[in-house]
């Protein structure tokens, strides 16, 4: 059985044409396997990722390989319209829980 991790990345690479790419966990250093299908919100036929792209995930070890299960970009943007939102993300966060509201569903890492 694998254990499931959690860690903040930064995306090393990201292939659009092929929908995937590598994550490094920035504790670990684990380079971790992405497909654009664990890309929260990735309603469209090909999520995007860029490089150098901060984000949340959430990933396994399986295959002799880490594998993302769920990953959450990582939005930089200080926005005064969303100190609410930042209020009730801060709540979720001290529970230990990350949410990402999508266009088509709600996850929690």
């Amino acid at each position: 059985m694998s254990e499931t991790l959690n860690g903040t990345g930064i995306v090393d690479w990201f292939d659009h044409r092929k929908g995937f790419g590598i994550i490094k966990d920035v504790d670990t250093n684990n380079e971790v396997f992405v497909h654009h299908s664990v890309i929260c919100g990735s309603n469209r036929k090909r999520a995007l990722l860029l490089q150098n792209q901060k984000v949340l995930m959430k990933y396994s070890y399986s295959k002799n390989k880490y594998r993302a299960d769920e990953v959450i970009i990582i939005n930089d943007n200080n926005d005064d319209n969303n100190e609410d939102n930042d209020n009730n993300n801060n709540e979720d966060e001290e529970k230990g829980y990350l949410r990402c509201v999508c266009l088509s569903d709600t996850h929690s890492l």
